[in-house]
């Protein structure tokens, strides 16, 4: 019997697709763990990248020590989705995503565009600006 339980242990060790951990690091609380734009639902944990230059990152959400251009490409996980800061915007759809983005390499807004590599952050995007990867193969 405890080799059954040692050789389920090692198949799902070997063949199980690990969860990501889907709770904000920033202590940002979602307000929807989906979020439907222009006829597309983004869920907590769907994988995505930028499809749209999107403007730029600040220090305060990249931990850089300057803002970070949102280019084409760059990808992470959907955490959830926000409303906007306005109060004014209460009663529009949830239209943010809250998104890990993965270590990789970004560029700066300085005049030279240096690439800088950064760790995994959290920041905000309009869903227009995000397009869905097909689901990691386990």
């Amino acid at each position: 019997m405890r080799s059954v339980f040692a050789a389920l242990a090692v198949l799902c060790a070997t063949g199980c697709a690990t969860v990501p951990d889907l709770t904000p690091k920033t202590g940002i609380p979602v307000d929807a763990t989906s979020v439907t734009y222009k006829d597309h639902t983004f869920t907590a944990g769907d994988h995505v990248r930028i499809r749209q230059t999107a403007g730029l990152f600040r220090p305060k959400d990249t931990g850089n020590v300057i803002d970070i251009r949102a280019e084409t490409g760059r990808t992470g996980i959907v955490l959830g989705g926000m409303k906007r800061a306005d109060p004014a915007a209460t009663m529009e759809p949830i239209e943010i995503l809250l998104i890990r983005f993965d270590a990789q390499m970004w560029h700066d807004t300085t005049s030279s565009q240096a690439e800088v590599e950064l760790a995994p952050f959290e920041a905000t995007i309009h869903a227009d600006y995000m397009e869905a990867l097909p689901s990691p193969s386990k």
